[in-house]
Order: C-alpha cells, then sequence, then structure tokens
C-alpha cells in the first residue's frame, strides 16, 4: 500500500512501494524541492507522483547499496538531473548486487547506478526548508545509511516493524548490534520509516520487536535472525 504521512509544517511524506521485493520508496518534500530515498523499481509510478506534486527532486538517497534499494535510481538521475548519493562504503556492495539480483529475481538484470556523490560517516542535505541527515548505522551492509529529519527515522533494512535486516549478504552481526544499540538509546519517540513494512516507532520496537531488545540486552542476536528481506 502506498500512503503519505502526516508531517508538520510544509513537509510530506510519501511511500510507494516498489519491485518484487516490495522495498519502501520514500519521497520527501519541502517548498517544492523533494529528496527521493531508495528507489528500487517501478521508475513510472515514482515519477508520475512527482510530476503530479509538481515537486523538483534535488537528491536521490539511498541507505545501501542492495539491487531492491537503488534499481531506478539512474533513470530517476537522468529523468531529473538529480543528484545520486550513497555511502563510498555501499559502492561494492552494488557492484555485488549486479550478481546477487539473479539470485532472487529469475532472469533480472541490474547494472550498478553510478553515484554523484558519496560520504563516509555523515553527510547533511538540504530540500526545501529542512535538513536531511544521513549516518551510517553498519550491519546490514558496511555503509548502511539511517537518514533522519525531525524526529523521523528513515531505517532501511537496519530496524522494521517487528524485526531487523539480514546480516549475511554483505553484513556484519558485531556491527548490527551496534547501531541496534544505538537506536535503542535514542529517543522513544522517534517515528521509524523501515525500508520494508509498516511504519513504527522507537518505543513500540521496543516493547514488541524481541531481537531488538534481545540485541539490546545480550550484545549479540539470537539464532533467529528477524527478517529475511534484503
Amino acid at each position: 500500500m502506498d500512503d503519505i504521512y502526516s508531517m508538520p509544517g510544509m513537509v510530506s511524506l510519501k511511500k510507494i512501494t516498489v519491485g518484487q521485493l516490495m522495498t519502501n520508496c520514500y519521497i520527501i518534500g519541502s517548498a517544492g524541492e523533494c529528496a527521493i530515498m531508495d528507489p528500487g523499481g517501478n521508475s513510472k509510478l515514482i515519477i508520475n507522483y512527482i510530476k503530479e506534486s509538481r515537486l523538483t527532486p534535488k537528491y536521490i538517497l539511498a541507505t545501501h547499496g542492495h539491487f531492491d534499494h537503488v534499481l531506478a535510481a539512474d533513470e530517476l538521475k537522468k529523468q531529473f538531473n538529480a543528484k545520486f548519493i550513497i555511502s563510498s562504503k555501499e559502492v561494492p556492495i552494488m557492484r555485488e548486487s549486479e550478481k546477487l539480483i539473479g539470485e532472487f529475481i529469475h532472469g533480472a538484470v541490474f547494472k550498478a547506478p553510478s553515484p554523484d556523490q558519496t560520504f563516509m560517516g555523515h553527510i547533511t542535505i538540504r530540500i526545501g526548508e529542512i535538513d536531511i541527515d544521513g549516518n551510517e548505522y553498519p550491519g546490514h551492509t558496511p555503509g548502511s545509511t539511517i537518514f533522519s529529519f525531525d524526529r523521523n527515522l528513515m531505517t532501511g533494512d537496519t530496524l522494521f516493524a517487528g524485526g531487523i535486516g539480514r546480516i549475511d549478504v554483505g553484513g556484519s552481526e558485531t556491527d548490527m548490534v551496534e547501531s541496534l544499540w544505538k537506536l535503542w538509546k535514542i529517543g522513544e519517540d522517534y517515528k521509524v520509516y523501515p525500508g520494508h513494512g509498516e511504519p513504527t516507532t522507537i518505543r513500540r520496537e521496543k516493547m514488541v520487536n524481541t531481537i531488538f531488545k534481545y540485541a539490546a540486552e545480550e550484545k549479540s542476536l539470537p539464532k533467529s535472525l528477524g527478517s529475511r528481506i534484503l
């Protein structure tokens, strides 16, 4: 399901579910500009919404480099002349995804998009009247990034409603545990918009997400690693 989430002020947040792995592509809008986050497919749906909303894309952002989060990046770059930004640690992940895609979608072909800008650790970009901060939370992949604005977290495949991302396709248990611990300590009123599934809050995940709680308390992951989505 696609949704438009209520935001304070003149900020808009639209979710478009894209691709065969049902990735959440988010379009963050402010003062006529927007950032496209995790465009994992269905570029026409994304383009149509942006044109209908009369938004001007400045940036294409990716929480990480798996194919289901960047598949439409090149086409959107060409369509809107927007700058594609991703952690420098995710460039090899995108290249590895050229081979990985065939294991998940039979016959599918993917060519890694070329970023216009990379970063390490942290980045801040501005659209309209808001700043969007990106901070690396490694674990799912080496440069997995959580983007935030106001008290909204775009967690990619690090934290889901009721689960966490897998760590067996370029990930690290040690890094994932550390990143989950950082999220555990963040304010409970933060809203979480994950890379797959429905939105949640840090408060709710502390109560119901057993893997999240286990990682925070035991400083390790249980044998069941939660979601098997990329």
